[in-house]
């Protein structure tokens, strides 16, 4: 006779099971999808409602960006209608929480790379156990509610996390596939190709690094396999480029101009018109200007490169001109992750407090602005309250990226105030 074993579930398991129940109760619910579109979770890029218009349009032979409502890529868009022509509404639920639950798979597995790699004795930080990694995503409310309002930034963060896991394991061909979907569903994603040639090379056994000649091949072949995807995408929009202008173009330039809690849309509902273009080539060179600074100041150890990854990640999600909470919740995950830097944070108590202030009052001023007690100011205030936290995250990330760097250069620890 066999003896029967009793199976012991993990917390790991435990977390993704209890994450899974609570997605599922709620997932099918219409009536919380269309509470939960307010500009905090949903813009215009990645609007459930829109890629349901994009479907219905598609299967009606029209032009799907004959209008001002779909931005969606058309490969999501043929993606989308696909999967909701197999399955309907409960096949697209099923895959958004099979999305979220492999982002925080995948979360767990960065941190198990990271801190596999981070060996050196100054780098020795207690990690945080893979469960609570997992939580910290999985349970964080700015996540539910991303997914229950059906944001395909959801998407665009399982492609980023993915990639961040393989460009962290030395993966060349997984990596360039990720980052090429995650800047193909999010255009300011495409500057994250700088700081991930930087951490693919820090990968590298030292007899395979070749300078300039190995980076310059990263930028090839990203460009190649990105080329591909706007191939296909010519070919699923009926051989026209026309989706450039109503997906690109619109991020670019705001071209749908609507309340969001970035920084752009109130400056440009204010600008007169004609300063407009100019405006708009200041913002995205603003955006832009700090992401090869920030690789070359932390390009020179392995172990900096998941911050370098975390601080580019950050700047975006402060300077772009569609951010939602869901780009903020990779943001907070990622700061978990990341321990050995924990002890020179400065300010993480203020820019907690702070992030948890605006995160609180902006549907509360959004209202108030709709409801005619207050205006638009009310909700553009907020929005700078949380640039100000983001403001402080970025700053106190980059003094304890330069604080460990200087102690692995000088093989030193303790806090910078006591080297």
């Amino acid at each position: 006779m066999f003896e029967t074993l009793p199976v012991q579930a993990t917390p790991l398991s435990l977390t993704f099971l209890t994450a899974f129940a609570a997605r599922a109760l709620f997932v099918s619910s219409d009536t919380i999808a269309k509470a939960l579109t307010i500009p905090e979770l949903v813009t215009p890029i990645t609007s459930y409602k829109a890629l349901l218009e994009a479907h219905f349009l598609a299967h009606l032979g029209a032009d799907i960006y004959d209008n001002s409502v779909v931005h969606h890529q058309p490969l999501v868009v043929a993606a989308f209608s696909l999967v909701y022509s197999l399955g309907g509404q409960f096949l697209v639920n099923l895959c958004y929480i099979a999305a979220d639950l492999a982002v925080g798979w995948y979360l767990v597995c960065i941190n198990r790379t990271y801190h596999t790699q981070t060996t050196t004795r100054v780098l020795r930080a207690p990690r945080l156990d893979d469960y609570l990694v997992a939580a910290i995503y999985l349970f964080n409310p700015l996540t539910l509610l991303s997914m229950l309002s059906r944001s395909t930034v959801l998407f665009t963060n399982l492609a980023l996390a993915a990639g961040f896991f393989h460009v962290l394991s030395g993966n060349l061909v997984h990596c360039l596939f990720c980052l090429a979907a995650t800047g193909y569903t999010d255009l300011y994603s495409l500057a994250l190709v700088v700081p991930f040639a930087s951490v693919y090379y820090s990968t590298l056994p030292v007899t395979k690094r070749k300078g300039g000649r190995t980076i310059t091949s990263f930028f090839f072949l990203f460009a190649i396999v990105f080329g591909d995807l706007l191939g296909l995408s010519y070919a699923a929009n009926g051989f026209s480029w026309s989706f450039l202008a109503r997906t690109y173009g619109t991020i670019a330039t705001l071209a749908h101009l609507t309340p969001n809690v970035g920084l752009w849309w109130y400056f440009f509902t204010e600008m007169f018109e004609f300063f407009t273009p100019f405006y708009h080539g200041v913002f995205n060179l603003f955006l832009a200007a700090f992401v090869t600074p920030v690789t070359l100041r932390f390009h020179a150890h392995r172990a900096l490169g998941l911050l370098t990854l975390t601080l580019v990640h950050t700047l975006l999600t402060f300077t772009k001109s569609y951010p939602s909470w869901g780009d903020l919740v990779m943001v907070l995950s990622l700061l978990s992750i990341l321990t050995p830097f924990h002890q020179h944070l400065r300010y993480a108590v203020i820019s907690g407090v702070v992030l948890l202030f605006a995160i609180i009052l902006s549907p509360v001023n959004y209202y108030l602005w709709f409801l005619g007690s207050g205006n638009s100011n009310f909700f553009y205030a907020i929005n700078l309250v949380l640039g100000v936290a983001l403001g402080l995250i970025i700053g106190d990330l980059t003094y304890a990226g330069c604080c460990v760097g200087y102690q692995v250069e000088h093989g030193v620890t303790g806090k910078l105030a006591q080297i």
